[in-house]
């Protein structure tokens, strides 16, 4: 079934948003991303070259932050010149120095490879961590990839928190 929705519609996405979630909490994917777990080829699907969009989020009224969890396999490539790989193997990469053409936005932080980690919880970046956003205004994450390699993509899970009530 395709319902096609309005701009005043209530279902509408804000200007801008490649994709929105209405919920308070959910999963968000990169396009393509599939499960490898019943994959049989070697052959895993891939993000596409050359995005640049915004994923948003309706934020709760009673939500002050969003947390951002990685509990599969995520995969989103940076390679060097040489073409060799510029993070480790089975390693967060954060920022624009260990990210600089494929990664995810998140609260100003790019992130990139194959964990979720910006520092701020764990400082073992060969482990995932939660990562938090506290901006206010609009929940908005940002991915690019550039024309070069792709990687299998991402899939978080996201959880608005209520405001501390002080």
């Amino acid at each position: 079934m395709v319902t096609q929705v309005t701009k005043s519609d209530d279902l509408a996405a804000p200007t801008g948003c490649l994709q929105y979630f209405n919920e308070p909490q959910g999963f968000i994917e990169s396009f393509n991303y599939r499960n490898i777990s019943n994959v049989v080829t070697t052959k895993y699907p891939s993000y596409l070259n050359n995005l640049n969009y915004a994923i948003c989020i309706n934020r709760e009224k009673v939500s002050c932050t969003v947390t951002y969890t990685n509990e599969d396999q995520m995969q989103i490539v940076n390679y060097d010149t040489d073409g060799l790989p510029i993070i480790p193997s089975r390693q967060a990469g954060v920022e624009i120095f260990n990210c600089p053409s494929d990664w995810l936005l998140i609260s100003a932080i790019r992130l990139c490879d194959e964990r979720l980690n910006d520092g701020s919880v764990l400082q073992d970046f060969y482990l995932n961590a939660p990562v938090t956003d506290t901006g206010a205004g609009p929940i908005t994450i940002w991915f690019r990839s550039d024309e070069g390699y792709v990687g299998r993509g991402f899939k978080l899970q996201y959880q608005q928190n209520p405001c501390a009530i002080y």
